[in-house]
């Protein structure tokens, strides 16, 4: 199942936002989900599958469809162009990588963290 946080409001995203300048994080990690769509469902599990949920990386999931205004502040935060499934890694309050769809993959997330 994953050991997601969920962000159901913007203060708990702009916490998260906030949270990847911590120095002992590698980063923070948005999962942007539509519980609506059978493409984020695999790409769901397979991160679930695949990601170890590392402490230095806190992982949060979003639902698109049930919050809508939380994933629309994503982008204005981000400046990353909406997509679903879609997964964003923050350092220092930017986004350094992202991917939609089939490009979700845990082996380029981990290439991208130990950069």
């Amino acid at each position: 199942m994953g050991n997601w946080k969920e962000i159901t409001d913007i203060q708990s995203l702009k916490n998260a936002v906030n949270q990847s300048s911590e120095n002992h994080l590698k980063g923070v990690l948005l999962f942007e989900h539509s519980t609506r769509c059978p493409i984020s469902a695999m790409a769901k599990m397979r991160m679930e599958n695949d990601w170890d949920f590392p402490e230095d990386v806190p992982s949060y999931l979003i639902k698109v469809v049930e919050h809508r205004d939380v994933s629309n502040q994503v982008q204005e935060l981000t400046g990353v162009k909406h997509e679903s499934p879609q997964l964003i890694l923050l350092k220092n309050g930017q986004p350094v990588y992202n991917a939609s769809h089939g490009a979700i993959l845990v082996n380029q997330l981990k290439k991208e963290l130990n950069k």
